[in-house]
């Protein structure tokens, strides 16, 4: 019946106990087996419906529970065929899998929402490790920026410190060197005419008195300039603002009244004509070496063999200061392009030295 209606395109629900009808829904592709689970322990219906299992007769488990007699039941289960036995144990394996793989699946559903409270838990800690290592990070920038604040300090007053002691050293220096240049002074000047008292009266040749200054300056006066030993020959009058050129040996020059200490007429040292000062004599090197020093060693110095070299006559010499990082070079060249006896200055050949040496032209009248 149940065929013909299927070959008809009928649409039907057909119960039945007939394990017959349950194997033709298994192997028809048309028809599905279904059941509706029973609860043997309590003798009542579950009302879930199972697609694609088909149900299992309960008739004579219903039987034993409500009283009937074991022989009885015994006497049953014997009558029933060897096919009906094993589609029933096979439908108790197989609710018996069912069973067991909808607690796998309620497990696995209680263990997905575990690992879900588990990550959630997880991303919990992790921001708040995140944040524990961004405030740290944080603390740590903050501290390396005192502590690099802290040596910047220490770095800063150690180099004022290191400064004032350089500045110091320099003083020195300058003060040996000024001592040098006044002892060379003093031996070229003792070869000169050594200079005349103040006349006790005036009107007597000798220092002069002049209306617009404590000294009278005229062309060939001989001068004595404040903090130089040897005399000098005014080659002019002073001008409106007190300046005038003046000999000092090889160097010719122009300097102010002020800077004049005394003067004395050419006829007061030689009667009758006027005094030429002799040139120190050349005694001072053709070159300076200052590789290897700092700054604050070498620009006195130089400055102060510049001096001697012009006295001496020198128009060239050679500061010897090496190549290095270029900071003393350029001290140096900055040093010469200012000086007030320096011509001119250029950067030696290389058969001189090349970068490490710089030429030097100096003023010799």
């Amino acid at each position: 019946i149940v065929d013909r209606l299927v070959s008809a395109g009928a649409t039907l629900i057909a119960t039945t106990h007939h394990s017959e009808l349950k194997l033709y829904a298994h192997q028809t592709p048309a028809v599905m087996n279904a059941s509706v689970e029973f609860d043997i322990a309590s003798l009542s219906p579950t009302y879930r419906l199972t697609i694609g299992l088909p149900g299992q007769s309960n008739a004579l488990a219903i039987a034993s529970r409500l009283g009937m007699p074991g022989d009885v039941i015994a006497a049953a289960r014997e009558g029933l065929s060897t096919e009906e036995r094993d589609v029933e144990s096979l439908l108790g394996e197989l609710r018996g899998q069912l069973a067991a793989a909808e607690q796998r699946a309620a497990d696995t559903v209680i263990d997905r929402e575990q690992a879900r409270e588990l990550r959630a838990e997880l991303d919990r800690r992790l921001r708040e490790l995140t944040a524990e290592t961004e405030r740290l990070r944080e603390q740590a920038h903050a501290r390396v920026r005192r502590e690099v604040r802290d040596v910047e300090r220490l770095v800063e007053r150690t180099r004022r410190e290191v400064e004032a002691a350089r500045l110091e050293q320099a003083r020195a220096d300058l003060a040996r060197t000024q001592e040098a240049v006044e002892r060379i002074d003093t031996e070229a000047a003792s070869e000169l005419p050594a200079p005349p008292e103040p006349p006790p009266e005036a009107g007597e040749v000798g220092e002069v008195a002049a209306p617009d200054g404590p000294h009278h300056v005229e062309a060939g006066s001989v001068v004595w300039l404040r903090g130089v030993a040897a005399p000098g020959e005014a080659l002019s009058a002073p001008d409106d603002r007190g300046e005038f050129d003046v000999q000092l040996g090889a160097l010719h020059t122009r300097v102010r009244l002020e800077q004049v200490e005394r003067t004395a007429a050419a006829r007061t040292i030689e009667a009758g004509s006027a005094v030429r000062i002799p040139p120190a004599p050349p005694s001072a090197p053709e070159e300076i070496e200052v590789r290897g020093e700092r700054i604050d060693e070498a620009l006195p110095k130089i400055d102060a063999f510049i001096d001697l070299a012009v006295r001496a006559g020198r128009d060239r010499v050679r500061l010897i200061h090496g190549r290095g990082t270029g900071t003393l070079r350029r001290a140096v060249r900055e040093l010469v392009a200012e000086h007030p006896l320096v011509s001119s200055f250029e950067e030696a050949g290389r058969a001189e030295g090349g970068a490490g040496v710089t030429i030097v032209h100096l003023q010799t009248n």
